[in-house]
């Protein structure tokens, strides 16, 4: 839990168990969480900074950075962040337990994006948009997803433990902490589970914390 007033942190602290066994006390400053579907927002940032300079039509076809995906409509970036994209979204395949089964995000994207209804009609929460979003990030800046993200996000705010690496990075990787499914009895660990679309969830971070 972290306080933040007039842009100085004046309240923070842990609670709960990063680890079971050995018992691991959350460490504000560094225990590093999976956080999901938030990464969805900092892949925005990146991207809108990119519109911000100029190099990318928040309202222009997509198709026209990314000339090798094939969809049956054209959508927009502004699309893509709204979730109005209109694209099929399914989980099966978008997950893997060994980092070396990660794709290529451009691969891994071309493979997902798939038209489910005309652009701009409807809200539907999408990975597949942010998953797009991402590759465009990559194409545009010419960076790595990872690499773009860094340089643009987490280096400049010093989110020293913040990532979009998997996994993370050697000296992160020892704090991140590990989820767990009660059997009746006792706590078991879960095995970790890396994400095929990694501009809509993969991101680790340790919060505020790390940045303050």
């Amino acid at each position: 839990m972290a306080i933040v007033h007039d842009g100085r942190v004046v309240f923070l602290r842990a609670y709960g168990v990063a680890r079971v066994g050995p018992h691991t006390p959350v460490d504000a400053a560094s225990t590093l969480f999976r956080i999901g579907s938030v990464t969805k927002p900092l892949t925005a940032a990146a991207v809108l900074q990119l519109v911000d300079e100029g190099t990318l039509d928040l309202s222009r076809d997509i198709r026209a950075y990314l000339p090798d995906l094939s969809l049956l409509y054209g959508v927009t970036t502004r699309q893509l962040l709204t979730h109005t994209a209109g694209l099929d979204e399914k989980f099966a395949g978008g997950f893997t337990r060994e980092p070396e089964d990660l794709q290529p995000l451009a691969e891994h994207a071309k493979g997902r994006a798939v038209s489910a209804m005309h652009p701009g009609l409807h809200y539907s929460y999408s990975s597949t948009d942010y998953t797009l979003a991402g590759w465009l990030l990559e194409r545009v800046s010419g960076r790595p997803y990872e690499e773009a993200m860094a340089a643009r996000l987490f280096t400049p705010l010093k989110m020293t433990h913040t990532t979009a690496r998997q996994p993370p990075e050697p000296a992160l990787i020892g704090a991140r902490s590990i989820g767990y499914a009660w059997d009746g009895s006792a706590y078991q660990a879960l095995p970790f589970r890396y994400t095929q679309s990694r501009p809509a969830g993969a991101e680790d971070d340790a919060g505020l914390a790390a940045s303050r």
